[in-house]
């Protein structure tokens, strides 16, 4: 994986608004927060290999059984 730093040097060389940076140093950093957050879940399913997955929805649940023909 690369690392954070590498890519917030090569952020601050752009030649683009501040805020432009901002977004995307908050981009980078949600990235690497993400790509550790599923290291740590293929770790923890790989101790536990007889348990069975499945997927999960997040967010808010649908209030209509309409909601799913409408998908």
């Amino acid at each position: 994986m690369t690392s954070i730093f590498n890519y917030n040097d090569c952020v601050e060389q752009l030649n683009v608004p501040l805020d432009t940076k901002q977004m995307l140093h908050k981009a980078i950093k949600f990235r690497e927060c993400c790509l550790i957050k599923n290291q740590l879940l293929e770790e923890h399913q790989a101790q536990f290999p007889e348990g069975k997955t499945f997927p999960a929805i997040f967010g808010e649940k649908p209030r209509s059984s309409s909601y799913n023909i409408l998908k």
